[in-house]
């Protein structure tokens, strides 16, 4: 028993360890502050307004399954609330984000990205991004499906066999 309540401690501070060390903050200040200037451009909150715009189309397509007459009022008011409960996400995706810009550029590439999303094409890449996004998506994800059925049909037939 209490080798096991050991091993389950060791667990969990291993777990937190690994935790803690994913959120190492950027090199330094400036590194830092340029990852938040490249968040701030990318306006990252759009991303929470996407993902929530995305849910609730498809709760309001489910109301439509269920009611024809379902208002447009009923589907804007599923929207604005679905968007308001997103919106809690939005400072703390913000940090993340930010932090992991951080992390994965260098200084060099932070000052570039900043300068390209400051263009008319920056600023055209992420206002189409999200649509061209879908567009493959709607594309892959269907095929995505049916690959994967037949992978695992294959694989199930072969480890079958073993």
């Amino acid at each position: 028993m209490i080798k096991k309540f050991i091993l389950l401690n060791l667990g969990v501070m291993l777990a937190f360890a690994t935790f803690q060390s994913d959120e190492a903050k950027a090199d330094d200040a400036s590194k830092l502050k340029l990852a938040k200037e490249v968040g701030k451009v990318l306006r990252l909150e759009r991303v929470m307004d996407q993902m929530a715009d995305g849910v609730a189309s498809q709760i309001n397509v489910r109301l439509k399954a269920r009611n024809k007459d379902v208002s447009p009022d009923v589907i804007k008011e599923v929207q604005d609330r679905v968007r308001k409960h997103y919106a809690i996400l939005i400072p703390n995706m913000a940090k993340i984000s930010e932090e992991s810009l951080g992390r994965h550029y260098t200084e060099d590439d932070l000052k570039i990205l900043l300068a390209f999303y400051k263009t008319e094409a920056g600023q055209k890449s992420l206002s189409l991004m999200p649509r061209v996004m879908r567009e493959v998506m709607t594309w892959a994800t269907p095929r995505s499906r049916h690959m994967a059925q037949q992978v695992f049909v294959m694989l199930k037939d072969q480890l079958g066999k073993k």
